[in-house]
């Protein structure tokens, strides 16, 4: 049976202390500033203990404990080191600095959704949608490790920018033309490719000859090369795909064949895209030597650091706007990109299907067909 009694502290201030016991039978204590919320505790904390699922602050644990037990089993796991590295960016850089602190046990709706917002104030609108998406799985191995009975932070979500938030920034077929015409011949093969074939940097970097089919005009992506030189599957399973190639990517392959350095074979397989020592490309180098000085070269930079104006994956996006608009359909993007799902598709290339002039024919054709 639980009991409520106001208690005075040494301090002269007045607390309202909560006397439960918990499904175990264990005699439970907890203070509050005012009656109401004792009130409202004990009837929330009756309801768990009646479910057996009440968590009691003093086996409860922070956030910021709770977010390094789900490092722990996501190492486990054998996650890649870069995408362990970027957990750990989400728990250090934004998790722990503004609700690390909090017993998960004494999480509210309301307190995840201000989080939510924090992470809007304080990094991009992707960046604050892939910290979520971290909390709300920590959350989820913290209610089944049984540190927290319920998961408060369910229903808390950070949408998709809606259009005009974030728009594609990609260079237009004209830059494109002078990208490709100012490349020298050492970074012009990969620079089509890229553009054209949409393939992913770490894509690019892991790719090997085997995988081109000059006869076939195919590009087969089944492995991927993270930032420590690593090979390994692609992101998800819709990675691992075969990417047609047009005549001048087939063109510019067939001679690049013969051009460029001699691989160090791994495997006993070449890349099609090595270093000048043969071995696996960096990206840092693809940046250092070949992306920044050529958007200098073309005068496509910003303010007075100089910074360029696209980012060398903005050329993939290149490859998606020029298929749909010669009509490609949202699933074959997808399959093309190898997004995981069409959902992805969407959010990030929604908006190119947007087509004024084709949907007024649309209703146009719909009224003819009603009226004549």
């Amino acid at each position: 049976m639980a009991s409520i009694r106001k208690r005075t502290l040494p301090s002269g201030e007045t607390r309202w202390q909560l006397d439960y016991r918990d499904q175990a039978g264990h005699r439970r204590h907890r203070q509050f500033k005012t009656k109401k919320e004792a009130v409202e505790f004990e009837t929330k904390a009756r309801s768990e203990v009646a479910q057996g699922v009440h968590t009691p602050d003093s086996v409860s644990v922070t956030v910021k404990e709770a977010a390094e037990l789900w490092l722990q089993r996501r190492e486990q796991r054998r996650r890649e080191r870069s995408t362990l590295d970027q957990y750990r960016g989400h728990v250090d850089g934004h998790i722990v600095p503004l609700i690390g602190e909090t017993k998960i046990s004494r999480l509210t709706a309301p307190m995840v959704e201000s989080f939510a917002e924090s992470l809007l104030d304080r990094c991009s609108h992707q960046t604050a949608r892939k910290v979520l998406v971290s909390f709300k799985s920590l959350m989820r191995d913290a209610q089944r490790r049984g540190l927290v009975a319920q998961n408060v932070s369910l229903t808390t979500r950070i949408d998709a920018p809606t259009r005009g938030e974030e728009e594609l920034h990609f260079p237009t077929k004209e830059e494109l033309r002078e990208i490709f015409v100012k490349a020298t011949d050492r970074w012009k093969p990969l620079l089509i490719v890229a553009a054209l074939c949409g393939l992913r940097a770490s894509e690019l970097r892991g790719l090997v000859w085997d995988a081109v089919d000059l006869k076939s005009k195919a590009i087969t992506v089944s492995q991927r090369a993270d930032r420590y030189k690593r090979m390994g599957p692609p992101k998800s399973a819709a990675g691992r795909r075969e990417v047609p190639m047009s005549p001048l990517v087939v063109q510019t392959l067939r001679e690049w064949r013969l051009a460029c350095p001699k691989s160090k074979a791994r495997g006993g397989l070449e890349f099609v895209f090595p270093n000048d020592s043969g071995d696996m490309m960096n990206m840092p180098d693809i940046l250092r030597r070949c992306w920044h000085p050529l958007m200098k070269e073309c005068k496509m930079v910003v303010g007075e650091s100089l910074r360029p104006r696209y980012r060398f994956h903005d050329l993939r996006h290149v490859a998606a706007s020029l298929l749909i608009e010669q009509g490609a359909s949202p699933k074959r993007i997808q399959e093309f990109m190898g997004h995981s799902s069409i959902n992805v598709t969407f959010d990030v290339y929604g908006k190119l299907w947007k087509n004024p002039e084709a949907d007024q024919a649309l209703v146009s054709a719909a009224e003819r067909e009603i009226f004549g």
